[in-house]
């Protein structure tokens, strides 16, 4: 990955040194002035795909897109400048052609902080839409006529919430508007994409700005239902916060580095208002295999894999466990064996169940001695088997053993056999030598 000076005294230095102009622009120019480091570099020129192949003879130089308008150089995208038409709704009906000038580049964008330009090698900045001010007043404002920019495509009405996510900010009064006024469109976008964009927003700071103008804006009503049904609802008898409020400090507190687990943070209590509607008494009765069912609907429906689903509904199903039902050793083991049976980290389900009680605003968070002592407990639990893991192949004798032993077949009773001596030794690790469950099996 290249980093901003690179790009810029490599490629920028050049184009301008051989006469031509070239800006930084978009996500990285925006990213730059927010102080966070950018990921990748959208470049533009006023050189053709042709010259850039001139200017660049040493380096390796692809040209494609639409109409050849955008060269690779060196595995970093320098595009000609572009104008956009719309035959229809959405980018797909986009006609993208070259034009004259960098204003006209730069009106194609979606939002104001995404439409500024620097040329490092010049130092000039251009900002025709004011997004600098917008960056600083922390506004997310579209770029020229809203209904036109939403228009052209969707997925920005969800974008704009992430953006202001992004920049701790909020929505224009005109930006809102158009966004409620067009929301029923966001059913035209395709679930990857809407999933893409809950991603992304797992990786700010508070994500729960995400989902609240979402919700302001009547979104999250249309794409999570689920989620927006918790919004006002009481949090019931153990809980003085919202149910709302309550998901949103859990997920705010889970680690941006695993964006699903976050996305698992904000939505593992959506099981209660279904559970109050069944019995209204405040104790929200199996709202953890309610939501487990309810998040497993929601990951199919946005196309997440298998494997992912699987790890989200799991985790919810498992969130309600305590620490204080951890009494012995034995109830450690059993916890334990059930999580890798259900293919559940422990390490996921602990993080998960300390942001879990640090939304709960009746009740102080775990102490760090409480955390410490608990992960000591389950540590030492965890020695008294060969692998530190609580499965069959952790047993001192295997299947081979109970044929020869009892003189049978591959079959069914070997697992069965195999599966009691497990019980056996999970309640007793003492038992998990060869000889003794050889006469376990015998007697």
């Amino acid at each position: 990955m290249q980093n901003y000076e690179e790009v810029s005294d490599q490629i920028i230095k050049r184009i301008c040194e051989c006469g031509w102009s070239a800006y930084l622009v978009g996500g990285a120019v925006r990213d730059e002035f927010l102080g966070i480091k950018a990921n990748d570099y959208d470049l533009v020129t006023n050189a053709l795909p042709e010259e850039l192949e001139k200017i660049f003879p040493d380096r390796r130089v692809k040209m494609f897109g639409a109409n050849f308008l955008v060269t690779s150089i060196d595995d970093i995208e320098v595009s000609t400048y572009r104008s956009d038409k719309n035959n229809g709704a959405n980018r797909k009906n986009c006609q993208t052609t070259s034009c004259c000038t960098l204003s006209e580049d730069l009106a194609r964008r979606d939002f104001t902080f995404n439409s500024l330009a620097v040329c490092p090698y010049t130092g000039e900045v251009i900002d025709p839409f004011n997004g600098k001010d917008d960056l600083e007043k922390k506004i997310v404002r579209f770029v020229g006529d809203p209904n036109q920019r939403i228009y052209e495509d969707y997925v920005r009405m969800i974008r704009a919430a992430r953006f202001a996510c992004l920049i701790e900010g909020k929505l224009d009064s005109e930006t809102f508007h158009a966004i409620f006024n067009n929301r029923h469109h966001v059913k035209e976008i395709s679930p990857e994409r809407v999933r893409m964009e809950l991603l992304k927003a797992m990786k700010y700071r508070r994500p729960s700005i995400f989902f609240d103008i979402l919700h302001e804006t009547g979104i999250l009503e249309i794409i999570l239902p689920e989620m927006n049904n918790a919004y006002g609802h009481d949090g019931g008898q153990f809980h003085i916060e919202t149910i709302d409020l309550h998901l949103k400090i859990a997920g705010d507190n889970l680690s941006y580095k695993d964006p699903l687990l976050r996305l698992v943070g904000y939505m593992h209590d959506i099981g209660k208002p279904v559970a109050y509607n069944l019995i209204k008494d405040g104790a929200f009765i199996d709202h953890d295999k309610i939501g487990a069912d309810m998040i497993k609907s929601i990951f199919r429906r946005f196309k997440f894999s298998i494997k992912e689903t699987e790890r989200a509904r799991n985790l919810v199903l498992f969130h309600m466990r305590s620490f204080n039902s951890f009494t012995s050793g034995k109830a450690i083991r059993r916890f334990i064996k059930k999580l890798d049976d259900y293919n559940v980290s422990f390490k996921d389900w602990l993080r998960l169940k300390i942001a879990d009680n640090k939304a709960n605003l009746s009740r102080e968070d775990y102490s760090k001695q409480q955390i410490k002592d608990f992960v000591l407990k389950v540590h030492n639990s965890k020695k008294l088997t060969p692998s530190g893991g609580f499965t069959i192949s952790d047993l001192a004798i295997n299947g081979n053993d109970v044929m020869t032993t009892l003189g049978i077949a591959p079959g069914k009773e070997v697992g069965d056999t195999l599966k009691k001596l497990l019980d056996l030794v999970l309640d007793d690790p003492s038992l998990n030598e060869r000889e003794t469950l050889i006469k376990l099996i015998t007697n």
